[in-house]
């Protein structure tokens, strides 16, 4: 009888340690699996952040394109005005080389034609 008390209280204890064991373990599942849906949704979370972050790095990576293109037009176009602005200056100063040497021959033909007797050497003067 005493035997058989030990081996039902052995038997009783022993099931009541194994369903503690299956309760932690069921709990420890079930905190792994929420730790691990926490982590799956923390690393979604992270990559929509991350796409996000990109996508707003890009769109300002484009602005900046946009921006950078619009300032080497208008350095461009700066450029170009420059340049004209440099033609123009070229050709004034051609224009006014070009009347100084003008005057200037006009002054030596006149101090020439005065030199030069009047006749046949005169008209040769003047058709040049």
């Amino acid at each position: 009888l005493l035997n058989a008390t030990r081996q039902s209280a052995i038997a009783a204890l022993t099931a009541g340690l194994q369903a503690k064991n299956a309760n932690v373990a069921a709990r420890m599942g079930a905190a792994a699996q929420q730790t691990a849906a926490q982590a799956a949704t923390q690393t979604s979370a992270t990559r929509q952040s991350a796409a996000q972050a990109a996508g707003a790095q890009s769109t300002q990576a484009k602005q900046a394109a946009q921006e950078g293109k619009a300032k080497a037009a208008a350095q461009a176009a700066a450029g170009s005005a420059t340049q004209a602005k440099g033609r123009e200056a070229a050709q004034a100063q051609q224009v006014a080389g070009q009347q100084a040497s003008q005057e200037k021959t006009g002054i030596h033909k006149r101090v020439s034609l005065r030199n030069v007797p009047k006749g046949r050497a005169r008209g040769t003067l003047d058709k040049v």
